[in-house]
């Protein structure tokens, strides 16, 4: 068990856990608060405030309980929740592993979650995974892609493919499975209120997520190209700890394919229930968040409800209360 925040654990005598970094919707102001002169974290902090310029105030975002909230930024300032939701999950990571000796057995990012994945994992370094995300974004609104949204619907991957098909609309797919009774819908805005009215007439109950764009849609293609593109200049290392794709449902095989597949999660769908069944089959036992909203950690444990699920960021974030999330998770 772990007494302390410095003492490590054997690897051998600890499961190892699979890492999950989330994506749109894992915005919370002032996270790493109480965390900040830890080097580890201002490490990370730091590399990205340097990287964006300081135009993001990633820092203020991070550090500040009274920083502005998810929907404001999504309203006003998306880059900004995306590079902060970034920086969160890739410092935790580097907490995890330098202070807490945690060995993950791999990385998975949920949607734009894969590119913390793969810095956390050693593929990029850390300023140039926040460039890719600042180019990502860039990407998107420099596309002629209509203003659009995403939708969770609490329903099986069947049940929304046939909701999709009784809607009839163009702009409409499903982006994400997320758990049994979970997926995620995209699509213009002013399709997705179609979708919401026979989904709940269907008795199923859906959530408007706070974005304002419609992720995993054919409608970025375009966006998609152009953000390979700028990103053909970023340096890809094949990761020191493998990096588990949900679209691709299995490791990244080549740095070429890793380039390519951080484009491609613009548009294509996120497996991320077989995802983890998958992983769960091959025998992980545990899934660590690194975002601070639960989010993928109750995907988690719906999905895999004998695996253990965790998220390592709890309300008040100190070293201490960390240190308790980790010893109960061993």
């Amino acid at each position: 068990m772990l007494t302390g925040p410095a003492r490590r654990r054997s690897p051998s005598r600890r499961p190892a856990p699979v890492l999950l970094f989330p994506g749109v919707g894992s915005y919370r102001p002032g996270v790493l608060c109480g965390l900040e002169e830890l080097p580890e974290v201002r490490s990370v902090i730091d590399q990205v405030d340097h990287a964006d310029h300081g135009r993001h105030r990633v820092p203020r975002l991070l550090l500040d309980p009274g920083g502005p909230d998810e929907r404001h930024l999504s309203a006003h300032d998306p880059t900004s929740a995306h590079l902060a939701v970034y920086t969160a999950a890739v410092a935790v990571s580097a907490l995890l592993h330098r202070r807490f000796g945690v060995r993950a057995r791999a990385m998975m990012g949920h949607s734009a979650g894969e590119i913390a994945a793969l810095a956390a994992a050693g593929g990029v370094d850390v300023g140039d995974g926040a460039r890719v995300v600042l180019a990502r974004d860039a990407a998107i609104a420099e596309s002629a892609a209509p203003p659009g949204g995403l939708v969770v619907v609490e329903a099986t991957a069947a049940e929304v493919d046939r909701l999709l098909a009784e809607v009839a609309l163009p702009s409409l797919q499903r982006a994400c499975d997320n758990a049994p009774n979970q997926c995620v819908v995209s699509g213009a805005a002013g399709d997705l209120p179609a979708l919401t009215a026979v989904a709940n007439r269907n008795g199923r109950r859906t959530t408007r997520l706070a974005t304002t764009i419609m992720f995993h849609n054919r409608a970025l293609i375009g966006a998609a190209r152009a953000f390979l593109d700028q990103i053909s200049s970023v340096t890809v290392h094949l990761p020191h700890t493998p990096v588990f794709s949900a679209p691709l449902l299995r490791t990244h095989r080549s740095t070429a394919e890793l380039r390519e597949a951080t484009a491609h999660h613009l548009i294509g769908p996120v497996h991320f229930r077989r995802a983890l069944e998958g992983l769960h089959r091959s025998g992980t036992g545990t899934f660590l968040e690194t975002g601070p909203r639960n989010v993928l950690t109750a995907l988690a444990k719906a999905t895999v409800p004998d695996a253990r699920a965790v998220s390592v960021l709890p309300r008040k974030t100190t070293v201490g209360h960390l240190a308790a999330v980790l010893r109960a998770t061993s």
